[in-house]
């Protein structure tokens, strides 16, 4: 088992109840992606938490920042941005029903594994459907030309399953 940067070694902690310790941490995690956008697997993902040590576990709070690249979903060109999660999230020893509810995660011995907390706060926050602008015009669907740089001249295009309706019109 390789180095793993968001393990913290909380056996101090734990034996005294009401003691604080800050964690930053900083590393890499993979396969964090969600539809159109992700977190490369290279790049830095911040932890700077406060534990406290509380009746029956350990309570993190703090900011998560991770870097997240996609391509527009209107006119296909690459954008990037930067995530800062706040988190409130208690750590206790307990059972999977637990943890599957999303009340707990898992305390195990002496050691708390931040990665699944860090884990599902950026995969939620994510953008679904990342755009470069609210004004981006997008694609012309006949030709492909990207509106932003310049107009096409390939005009309105008319769906034809319209055409009963316009005819009433006419």
């Amino acid at each position: 088992m390789g180095y793993r940067p968001f393990v913290v070694h909380v056996a101090t902690l734990l034996r005294l109840p009401g003691a604080r310790q800050h964690q930053l941490r900083v590393g890499h995690l993979d396969d964090l992606v969600a539809t159109c956008s992700k977190v490369p697997s290279t790049a830095d993902i911040s932890v700077d938490v406060a534990m406290e040590a509380v009746h029956g576990g350990i309570l993190v709070q703090g900011v998560i920042g991770a870097p997240w690249v996609a391509e527009c979903r209107r006119c296909l060109e690459p954008i990037n941005g930067y995530l800062r999660v706040d988190v409130h999230e208690l750590f206790a020893e307990g059972n999977w029903r637990e943890v599957e509810e999303g009340r707990i995660y898992l305390l195990s011995g002496e050691h708390l594994d931040l990665e699944p907390m860090v884990r599902d706060a950026v995969m939620l926050e994510l953008p679904l459907a990342p755009v470069c602008s609210d004004s981006c015009k997008g694609l012309c669907p006949s030709c492909g030309a990207n509106l932003n740089v310049s107009d096409c001249s390939c005009g309105p295009v008319s769906d034809p399953r319209f055409d009963v309706l316009r005819s009433l019109y006419s």
